[in-house]
């Protein structure tokens, strides 16, 4: 019977299409979770007290470095490899303007700078 298993189980592994597709709802959580702490950070900066907070500027950090390192990175690997929707590259691309913008938030509160992430270039967009 374990034979059985190990048969059935090999079957399913060859069944597995590579590579493997992104699914199109982690790409939206992924945008949607970075547009959250955008709104966040705009909020924490604009409120002078809550910007003195060392507490809640430093738990703020942890959030706005997992963003930076790993949401963001996703995000652009996934765009620069054509794996988002059509919808999803018009919210990336305003993701990448509002991450210019959140650059001056961000140095207000000593955090990192969120850079500029890779350009999405959309059919029949100009270029840089």
């Amino acid at each position: 019977m374990d034979n059985d298993r190990h048969v059935e189980a090999a079957a399913d592994v060859g069944a597995v299409p590579a590579p493997y597709p992104r699914p199109v709802s982690g790409i939206t959580a992924d945008l949607d979770r970075v547009f959250a702490v955008l709104r966040q950070l705009r909020e924490l900066a604009g409120d002078p007290a809550a910007a003195r907070d060392d507490e809640r500027v430093y738990d703020f950090s942890i959030r706005w470095g997992t963003l930076l390192s790993g949401r963001l990175e996703r995000l652009a690997h996934y765009a620069a490899r054509g794996e988002l929707t059509g919808e999803q590259a018009k919210r990336y691309q305003e993701l990448r303007a509002r991450l210019r913008d959140a650059a001056s938030s961000a140095a207000r509160l000593d955090l990192a700078d969120p850079g500029v992430v890779p350009r999405l270039t959309l059919p029949g967009a100009p270029g840089p």
